[in-house]
């Protein structure tokens, strides 16, 4: 039986790309139509057609299989019946540039060939697309029948076509269709098999722990009934509440129920994955059964990625891919549990891009785990996550979604940007028509500096002052992908590797934006001179972005320990105008003893930017006073690099020789000495790290490896452009501007790093928040509940304090 009561339904383009594709791994990154574009396309050609042809025809037919029903539908491009001529049906596909390059790929000549069945066998009756006197001789055909079937490739930016018309009896054409179907059919029994598996271990699990942290059943029981119900929910809970396992295991119970079908789960920091693909190894060893795949990111997962130099046409992991793929996708469904590990060795041994593999997985998995960015984002979204049923969306520390998605809808080109091109692309193809191209792109981008009639250092402009640069951006693209298409002798074969993708980026990303362009946009033009341009594109808002992406799924789920103040993170992620039928707000406090940890608020420190000179004495002896109150590790974060450096060169060598430091260009492996320093110290350790990232969140540390942590400063970003103008944009909105695009994400920061202490209910710490904001009124309402700060006025009152925390043996 195939998967669910329901008859499954699958479209023409996803049947075929499953069964028909074969050959090599195409190269990726070329540049391709929009759908608005494709759309735009289509209608033109349909205008061109005589009025006999028809156009978007909906078709459909429900096959019987021995493995179950299945219904295959789609839209027929154009259909031509004519008196005397045999019935066309014609399949469109749109490029940008020479239509004859990559034309005939077997999956589109497999899609024109299902659709020439499908007209002949189509469930629905065609008389409302055709006139009834066509209608007797070709609604029903005989197997004997023939039909043409003509595949045509339309360049949108020249509009010229190119087609092959091939003919074809309905006998053959049933026969390959049916083969297909049954291919398709049987994979989709050995999905069913699995996912009877998943469900049933889903329903005999047990929570892994012999009870409940306090808080933890009432927050499953309101996430199940939130997935039941298709009702969103954002969930604030303190740092080290068990969340993770609060939100997985309903999640999976809800699988289990079949209340949901599929959970994809989105992190917005790299480090968050391992946090969840640990908890559900731990419900794994207590019975769960299910299919997850993990998708890691490309430059991370695929050896020619990584490999510099590595010709990406001639990889061998590329060459015959599709031919070796369905072996591969067979193991990986037995395996079951596909996380990055996995995905390596299994594409090691079928020679498979593990990139692009786990993107073939993802439509079969229970449980996804990947970057927001594959949701959210409007350049490399991944549309085989919306196969199906809509999925459950989690989204892990959810506090980072707005800047996250605000960033996915931002772009820049600069002249750098066009001058790498000049340098590394141009001396390789000798192509007149590109260096044509590129001149004109780089003479649109500096007209932009003189838009006002003479030169100027920094402007806005409206987005319609872009339509010319858009052009000539897209221009070059094109000329730049048909050489990387169809080599000539002489180019370099780096050029034809994934090098050139890192030079093409900038220029894609800039490019795809402009159907995206709306009133929260920006375009900011900032020029040292004529040839020394950048030109930004700046989404002020992501709500709008993040509301949209609520009807692709069954529900949304947000979770983070920061998530105050309300309004805020409301506005930004798009949910200020959910009413409490469509949003379920859950707040919990922290259930760790409140004795427990010691928030202090130092009044006596100055740590603005003008100041932070003058501070350094005052600042070092506060740090001195902490690290001298109870023996162990702390964490210490910094505002800023510059300031840390400040603090670095003021400390004495001797004593910040056991300090370990952040470097400044941190990766996940930084990440990880940072933690293993702290955990494996043989004596007392202060750990220096930058707020906001890497080390400032998903750091998880071992019950009582931390005294405290120590906060210098608001978290305040620094008054730069982009902050300016959403301080501006805020205020026509009705809100703070300065609370909306300041104090609300740079206290988010200062929340994010106190978390680091006081993990679980026997640990003791202490939290010191150093800044004399701290103080002001505009911060009470926004701190933690269950903090309870007090305020130090000098470094005496900070030892007192301290000492008297340390020394009360209540709290031990």
């Amino acid at each position: 039986m195939l998967p669910g009561n329901k008859v499954p339904r699958v479209s023409v383009g996803n049947l075929v790309a499953f069964v028909a594709r074969s050959g090599d791994l195409g190269a990726g990154g070329t540049a391709g139509p929009t759908a608005q574009q494709g759309t735009a396309g289509h209608q033109w050609l349909a205008k061109k057609k005589p009025k006999s042809w028809l156009s978007e025809i909906s078709v459909k037919h429900t096959f019987d299989t021995p493995h179950g029903p299945l219904q295959v539908a789609g839209r027929v491009d154009f259909v031509r019946f004519a008196a005397g001529k045999k019935p066309l049906v014609e399949e469109v596909k749109t490029c940008l540039g020479d239509p004859q390059r990559d034309f005939g790929a077997s999956e589109h000549w497999a899609q024109a060939l299902v659709y020439g069945y499908l007209l002949a066998h189509s469930d629905e009756r065609l008389a409302e697309n055709v006139k009834p006197a066509l209608l007797n001789e070709h609604d029903l055909l005989p197997a004997q029948s023939q039909l043409d079937i003509r595949l045509t490739r339309l360049d949108l930016l020249n509009r010229k076509t190119h087609s092959e018309t091939r003919t074809h009896t309905v006998a053959e054409l049933t026969e390959k269709t049916q083969q297909w179907v049954a291919q398709y059919t049987a994979w989709l029994h050995l999905v069913a098999q699995q996912r009877e598996k998943s469900i049933a271990s889903a329903q005999g699990l047990a929570f892994p722990y012999p009870e409940y942290r306090p808080q933890q059943q009432a927050v499953a029981r309101h996430v199940f009934r939130c997935v039941r119900d298709a009702r969103h929910l954002l969930l604030e809970a303190p740092t080290g509440s068990g969340k993770t396992l609060s939100v997985c295991f309903p999640l999976v119970k809800a699988l289990g129920e079949q209340a949901a079908n599929k959970v994809l789960y989105l992190t917005t920091k790299g480090s968050s994955q391992q946090v969840v693909l640990a908890c559900l190894t731990q419900l794994q060893k207590h019975g769960l059964a299910l299919s997850l795949l993990q998708i890691s990111a490309k430059s991370k997962s695929c050896p020619c990625a990584a490999s510099d130099g590595e010709n990406y046409q001639d990889c061998p992991r590329r060459v015959g891919y599709y031919d070796r793929l369905p072996k591969a996708r067979q193991e990986a469904l037995s395996l079951g549990w596909l996380d990055e590990k996995a995905i390596q060795q299994l594409c090691l041994r079928h020679r498979l891009c593990p990139f692009e593999f786990s993107l073939e997985m993802a439509a079969w998995a229970d449980w996804v785990v990947g970057d927001a960015n594959y949701w959210y984002d409007p350049v490399i979204r991944l549309a085989v996550l919306e196969q199906g049923a809509k999925p459950a969306v989690v989204v892990d520390e959810v506090h980072n979604l707005p800047d996250r998605t605000r960033a996915m809808f931002s772009a820049q080109l600069t002249s750098f940007d066009l001058q790498q091109i000049a340098d590394f692309v141009l001396p390789s193809l000798q192509s007149s028509l590109m260096v044509k191209r590129h001149k004109k792109c780089t003479r649109q981008l500096s007209r932009l500096a003189f838009s006002t009639g003479q030169f100027s250092f920094e402007q806005t402009l409206p987005a319609s002052r872009l339509a010319d640069l858009f052009t000539a951006v897209e221009e070059l693209l094109v000329v730049i992908d048909e050489a990387r298409t169809q080599p000539v002798p002489g180019v370099m074969d780096s050029l034809f590797g994934n090098d050139i993708g890192q030079y093409l980026q900038p220029l894609r990303r800039f490019l795809a934006l402009q159907n995206y362009l709306a009133e929260h946009h920006i375009c900011v033009v900032t020029a040292e001179h004529k040839k020394a341009v950048q030109c930004q594109l700046i989404c002020l808002n992501a709500g709008p972005y993040i509301a949209a992406r609520r009807g692709d799924s069954r529900m949304q789920l947000g979770y983070s320990a920061t998530l105050n103040p309300a309004n805020y993170y409301l506005d930004n992620l798009g949910l200020s105008d959910c009413d409490n039928d469509a949003l379920h707000w859950l707040q919990l406090p922290s259930y760790f003893p409140p004795q427990h940890r010691s928030v202090t608020l130092v009044s006596y420190v100055n740590t603005r930017w003008q100041s932070r000179a003058e501070s350094l004495p005052q600042l070092t002896a506060t740090i001195n006073a902490v690290l001298h109150s109870a023996r162990g590790n702390y964490l210490l974060f910094m505002p800023s690099f510059e300031y840390m450096d400040l603090l670095l060169n003021h400390i004495p060598a001797e004593q910040r020789r056991l300090w370990v430091v952040q470097p400044q260009a941190s990766s996940e492996a930084d990440r990880q000495v940072f933690v293993e320093a702290i955990i494996n110290a043989s004596q007392p350790t202060v750990a220096v790290a930058v707020m906001g990232g890497v080390f400032g969140e998903a750091l998880d540390l071992p019950s009582g490896a931390l005294r405290g942590v120590m906060v210098v400063g608001t978290g305040m970003g620094q008054p730069n452009v982009t902050n300016k103008a959403l301080q501006q944009y805020w205020q026509r909105q009705g809100r703070d501007g300065f609370d909306y695009s300041f104090r609300a994400p740079g206290f988010t920061r200062v929340v994010q790093a106190a978390g680091r202490v006081v993990r679980s209910e026997s640990d003791r710490g202490t939290v010191v928040l150093i800044d004399d904001r701290f103080t002001h009124s505009v911060y009470q309402p926004i701190f933690p509940p269950h903090w309870q700060p007090a305020v130090a006025n000098s470094v005496e009152a900070l030892q007192t304090r301290l000492h008297a925390f340390w020394q009360d043996k209540t709290t031990t």
